[in-house]
């Protein structure tokens, strides 16, 4: 795991929650970002938050990396962190999923061993969790050649892409998020 990076978006707009930066409102006596952080910081070389916004707080959890061109989305906060990346992986996650571990980014790896596929997502028994990925650093020009032709689906450009899928569904509780003003309780 000290080839993975851990790139934690952290860039959206919270409307859901009243515009509320998600990472940051607290669960269980601690903010959402910080279950995240002391879960994949030991296993993972660095952590990478992707954030446009309380830059100066997000600094407190890892490397924040903003948005090269804001508004297109969690690919582009992706991308933007893929190019500051020194590992040979990434390992992605959404900043409002505090249940993940990191027993995930693990069995991607594991997945991708001895296979020419160099992106492993997430599956938690019921549906793919395309937010939950291992990619190679070399991904970004791929997300930003997609990104011009005006596409923004993290799902469709999965889709465009050599994977393989990781089906998890022991660890299905993992990739929880609290996304809705009643999940936080």
């Amino acid at each position: 795991m000290r080839d993975v990076t851990a790139v934690i978006l952290c860039g959206g707009a919270g409307k859901r929650m009243g515009g509320e930066d998600k990472p940051l409102l607290e669960h269980a006596g601690r903010p959402l970002l910080q279950h995240i952080v002391d879960e994949l910081a030991p296993a993972c070389a660095r952590i990478l938050i992707s954030a446009n916004r309380n830059e100066d707080v997000y600094e407190q959890y890892g490397k924040v990396i903003a948005d090269q061109e804001p508004g297109r989305g969690p690919l582009e906060g992706i991308a933007s962190c893929l190019d500051k990346v020194n590992t040979p992986w990434a390992f992605v996650c959404p900043g409002d999923a505090p249940f993940v571990v990191e027993e995930i980014p693990r069995r991607l790896m594991a997945a991708l061993e001895g296979r020419t596929e160099r992106l492993a997502v997430a599956h938690d028994g019921a549906r793919r969790q395309h937010l939950h990925v291992l990619l190679s650093a070399d991904h970004a020009a791929a997300i930003r050649e997609y990104l011009d032709t005006g596409q923004r689906s993290v799902y469709a450009w999965l889709e465009s892409q050599p994977l393989v899928e990781v089906v998890m569904d022991d660890l299905a509780m993992a990739f929880a998020d609290l996304d809705e003003p009643g999940d936080l309780d």
